[in-house]
């Protein structure tokens, strides 16, 4: 009986080693993420050990990515240290990947920056499957409360295996000046992403240093500096503003008047559009272009009625 009891005991010890054993790593990963937050700033952590941990570390990573400050930094260098050691395309990582996508709204302004520089481009390095969860994590910084995390990730969005460049069109329009400049100087040389058109509006930016970088984008378009001038002009917030480009347009063969009384002819003012409509339709100009197709456009559809009225009088007198 008693030997029976010896040995019920030994088993018992070794089931509770055993469970020790099998616990160990999670319990090491909680004490190792509690001693991220709790050490001072001058004292170095032990990454290796953290890192060497692997998948069960990640969890109180995440946790430690809530708080603001050294330790979310902390935390961050630690997971891209464990991503850097798994196997690439290892399934682990991809799932990684997942988590921080899933818990990314819930870490601190500098967790989610620190993610961002410091786990986002291993994953994409190791594991090309992490690519979506990593994708998510750019899309979200983009719309950060944080100016400083949505400038973070302009860089970013415009990988080519993140491809987010539609998104950083929309931060031209930032409320802060440093972002509206990081994506001016990230999609404004991009036809493909951005028409020329389109970026007119920021040749008026508030800030002098956006107004240049649009400038200097439409030159690397191919526009010369009468077309800049031009182009400022037409998307002047004030309609006699717009109205000077048609004194531009006589006796330069450099500039194709067409183009420009095709925009003024849609311009939100009908006093700029009926003067669009005689520039292009009377002699005294001198502009040599067809304009009496768009000109009858307008003499049936446009939405003033004295334009249509002034548009079918010029159709009129061209016609005697």
């Amino acid at each position: 009986m008693r030997r029976s009891l010896i040995g019920i005991g030994i088993i018992a010890v070794g089931m509770v080693a055993l469970a020790g054993w099998f616990a160990r790593k999670p319990l090491l990963a909680h004490y190792y993420a509690h001693g991220l937050e709790a050490a001072a700033d001058d004292v170095e952590p032990n990454y290796e050990a953290i890192a060497r941990l692997g998948e069960p570390a990640v969890s109180p990573l995440l946790t430690v990515l809530r708080k603001d400050g050294t330790a979310s930094e902390r935390a961050a260098k630690a997971l891209g240290m464990i991503v850097e050691r798994l196997p690439e395309d290892d399934p682990r990582v991809t799932n990684l990947a997942g988590q921080l996508a899933a818990s990314f709204g819930d870490f601190s302004a500098r967790g989610r920056r620190e993610v961002l520089q410091q786990v986002v481009e291993p994953l994409l390095t190791r594991c090309p499957a992490s690519r979506d969860s990593c994708r998510e994590i750019v899309k979200q910084l983009l719309k950060d409360s944080e100016p400083t995390n949505r400038l973070a990730a302009v860089p970013f969005a415009m990988r080519r295996d993140i491809g987010l460049a539609p998104e950083v069109v929309l931060m031209l329009s930032d409320g802060k000046v440093e972002v509206r400049r990081s994506a001016m100087l990230a999609v404004g040389s991009l036809p493909e992403t951005i028409p020329a058109d389109d970026l007119l509006h920021w040749l008026h930016d508030p800030d002098k240093t956006v107004r240049d970088l649009c400038e200097a984008a439409l030159k690397l378009r191919g526009l010369r500096d009468k077309d800049v001038r031009m182009a400022r002009l037409v998307s002047d917030e004030s309609f006699l503003k717009r109205l000077e480009v048609i004194r531009y347009l006589p006796n330069d063969n450099q500039i194709d008047p067409q183009v420009w009384l095709q925009r003024l002819s849609q311009d939100p003012v009908p006093a700029v559009r009926a003067a669009a409509a005689r520039a292009g339709m009377e002699n005294e100009w001198q502009l040599n272009v067809d304009f009496r197709g768009r000109v009858q456009q307008m003499a049936s559809s446009d939405p003033d009625g004295t334009v249509r009225q002034i548009a079918g009088h010029l159709l009129t007198q061209q016609s005697r």
